[in-house]
């Protein structure tokens, strides 16, 4: 989503009017005198249109509980990425013997499609409705995490089963250990999907379709072990 900046000068030219005279009983047309143009002042160029306002920050408790995914626009736009932000889900399941070791471990959690954040309201009423998530009917997300792997100190491999506007996938996902106490980690991950494989909104490209079909989703979990 550019304008360009136009100038341009114009000019008007004074047209001389040669002037009479009567000499006796004969008509004497004086020669005219040269034209001359003169420029007019530059026109004050067109006012510049204000550039979109930037979407608004959404505010992310760093000691908290969120998903967040990143979508943007479809040819892209300067306020991308739009960010909608899912604010305390609910884990449950959590299951790991140590918190230096997660191998094997396992956790779910649940969000609330409805509750969704992006700072414009009109937005997320169109993202509920049933041309995109169609919250009245769906109006859970969830994801189950297993086959828990370490990779290297505090980074793991897992699979993730996630159900999504009626539509379950199953993905392959990393994440890290960023804090860890007594029976409770604290992790963070980052995958990138497309909003197509859950059959959200309508194929980009598509005259009135906006969406880019690419969206990364980041999440960061506090996990207390039983």
């Amino acid at each position: 989503m550019m304008r360009s900046h136009r100038s341009f000068v114009m000019f008007t030219a004074a047209a001389a009017i040669a002037s009479v005279g009567m000499a006796g009983c004969k008509k004497k047309l004086d020669k005219a005198p040269a034209a001359t143009v003169t420029p007019s002042a530059s026109a004050s160029p067109s006012p510049t249109a204000e550039p979109p306002p930037a979407p608004p920050k959404l505010e992310i408790d760093a000691n908290g509980d969120w998903v967040q995914v990143l979508a943007s626009h479809s040819p892209a736009r300067p306020t991308d990425p739009i960010t909608l932000l899912f604010r305390s889900p609910t884990v449950t399941g959590v299951a790991f013997s140590s918190v230096d070791d997660l191998t094997g471990g396992s956790a779910s959690f649940e969000i609330d499609i409805g509750a969704m954040a992006s700072g414009q309201a009109m937005r997320e009423g169109h993202l509920k409705s049933p041309d995109y998530f169609d919250v009245a009917t769906f109006p859970k997300a969830t994801v189950k995490v297993s086959n828990v792997k370490k990779t290297e100190a505090d980074k793991y491999s897992a699979d993730a089963e996630v159900t999504v506007h009626g539509v379950t996938v199953k993905w392959p996902v990393t994440f890290e250990v960023f804090e860890k106490k007594d029976k409770t980690v604290r992790v963070r991950g980052e995958v990138t999907t497309r909003r197509s494989e859950f059959k959200l909104g309508k194929p980009e490209g598509t005259p009135d379709e906006t969406a880019a079909d690419a969206v990364t989703a980041r999440l960061q979990l506090t996990l207390t072990a039983p």
